[in-house]
C-alpha cells in the first residue's frame, strides 16, 4: 500500500496496522538493485495507491528516475 508521506514523498506500509513505514524511493532502489539479477522475466508491481495526485506525480517521477530503462514504456510487439 502506498500512502502520502509527511515530507511530500510517498511511503509504503500496510494501512491502519502497526507495520513499519518505508520510503517508496528506497523500495524502488532495492527493486532495481536485486529484481533483475537472477531472472530474465519481467517484474510486475501491484500497487494499492492511496496517494494524493501530487504524490502520485512524485511516484511517477521516481519510477522514471530510478528504474529508467527497466520500465516498459510502449506496448510489446512480438519479434522485438
Amino acid at each position: 500500500d502506498c500512502w502520502n508521506g509527511d515530507d511530500g514523498y510517498p511511503i509504503i506500509y500496510h494501512g491502519h496496522t502497526l507495520t513499519s513505514k518505508i520510503s517508496f524511493k528506497d523500495v524502488l532502489v532495492v527493486i532495481k538493485k536485486s529484481a533483475f539479477v537472477t531472472s530474465p522475466y519481467p517484474v510486475i508491481l501491484s500497487i494499492e495507491n492511496h496517494c494524493s495526485l501530487s504524490q502520485q506525480r512524485r511516484m511517477a517521477a521516481l519510477f522514471q528516475d530510478i528504474l529508467g530503462d527497466f520500465l516498459v514504456r510502449s506496448p510489446y510487439e512480438e519479434g522485438e
